[in-house]
């Protein structure tokens, strides 16, 4: 949480180097515990709602992956995807409950740098133990904050595809 919640990572916000860090600092994570990780790339579209009039719409974005494959030959093709998102709102602006706050770092310890912290922990753990029955996915999202756009790339484009996963804990 000190890394990603740092003043460095400019609150996180989508399109500046402190987004950039944050998802290689996690994909790095993945791979201490242990993972074979990966980043998702994907464009913000220029067309979402919340990116219309922000200038972010084209801008790379990504998300980071780790798959834990399962052991059971009956369950491994039951996925299991346990995500956080890993932006957040940069400097304010849009988005941001306080007005008056635009210009600041916008921190995000709560929304949603904790629940990262959990999605490490969570693949540290199982990773360390006797992996589980069904393939576990481990999704570090993006661009959650201008409108679910990485998990909404993420369905779109996974492997394998949606039917296949028996559930995503909240």
């Amino acid at each position: 949480m000190r890394f990603l919640t740092d003043d460095r990572q400019e609150g996180r916000g989508a399109g500046t180097a402190g987004l950039e860090r944050a998802g290689a600092y996690i994909r790095e994570a993945f791979a201490r515990a242990g993972l074979q990780a990966s980043f998702q790339d994907f464009t913000i579209p220029p067309d979402a709602p919340a990116v219309l009039h922000s200038g972010l719409g084209g801008k790379s974005a990504r998300n980071v992956i780790a798959v834990i494959p399962g052991t059971s030959a009956a369950l491994r093709g039951q996925v299991v995807v346990v995500g956080a998102h890993y932006d957040h709102l940069g400097l304010g602006g849009f988005g941001a409950l306080d007005p008056d706050s635009t210009g600041r770092v916008h921190n995000g310890a709560d929304d949603n740098a904790s629940g990262t912290a959990a999605l490490l922990e969570i693949g540290r753990l199982l990773a360390s133990r006797r992996p589980p029955a069904r393939t576990i996915v481990l999704v570090a999202f993006s661009g959650e904050e201008l409108g679910t756009l990485g998990s909404s790339y993420f369905v779109q484009h996974a492997v394998p595809q949606p039917p296949s996963t028996r559930s995503m804990p909240c």
